[in-house]
This record gives C-alpha cells, sequence and structure tokens, in this order.
C-alpha cells in the first residue's frame, strides 16, 4: 500500500513533517462517496499508520509543538474528522481505539 498521507513542512523546522489526514464520514455498509470513507477502508488506513511507525498527535500537541517548543514524535499524523457526523462517534472512534489512534473532532454545533 502506499503512503496515505501527504507532508507538510514546518517553516521553523525543515526537518520536522506533520502528515494530516482528514476525514468526514464513515459508513458500516461499505457505501463510499467523495466525503465518506467505509469503516474497512479506515480501518486499513489505522493499520498502515500502526504498523508504518506513525504517532498520531492530538491538535493540543500541535499547539504546543508550535507555540512552547514541545517536540513532536517521529512521524506525527494530525487525523481529523471534520463535520462532527454521528458516525464518527459510533464508527470511528471505536477504531482508533483499537488501534491506538489519537484523533479530532471537529463539530459544528449547527449540525447537531
Amino acid at each position: 500500500m502506499t503512503d496515505p498521507v501527504r507532508s507538510l513542512k514546518k517553516g521553523s523546522l525543515p526537518h520536522q513533517k506533520l502528515r494530516v489526514l482528514m476525514y468526514h464520514s464513515v459508513s458500516g455498509d461499505g457505501r463510499q462517496d467523495a466525503l465518506t470513507v467505509s469503516s474497512g477502508q479506515l480501518e486499513t488506513h489505522f493499520q498502515y499508520l500502526r504498523s508504518s511507525g506513525y504517532h498520531p498527535i492530538l491538535l493540543s500537541e500541535l499547539i504546543a509543538y508550535y507555540d512552547h517548543d514541545q517536540p513532536l514524535p517521529p512521524k506525527p499524523v494530525l487525523i481529523t474528522f471534520d463535520d462532527g457526523f454521528l458516525n464518527n462517534c459510533q464508527i470511528a472512534y471505536p477504531l482508533a481505539g483499537k488501534y491506538g489512534m489519537k484523533i479530532n473532532f471537529f463539530v459544528v454545533p449547527s449540525f447537531i
């Protein structure tokens, strides 16, 4: 499998790279579209990240890196879920726990 992450360089430390994976919706029935991955696909991504030595971080860790020079782990990856769909909590969160992934939810209050 090819690396599913894109590198973004931090300007002040060009040797430090941050990979960002952004998701929206996860389906339990295999349905996929431009904003939806299947639970199987997400699980494959998490397996790849873990087996390839990536270290998921929280947004608070990224802020501490920029604001307080706190180090990031080797091969950091920021995993985000935008919009706050219920399936993020029902499907993505348990999968993240299974694989030891830290994930970040961005909830839109007007969607609740």
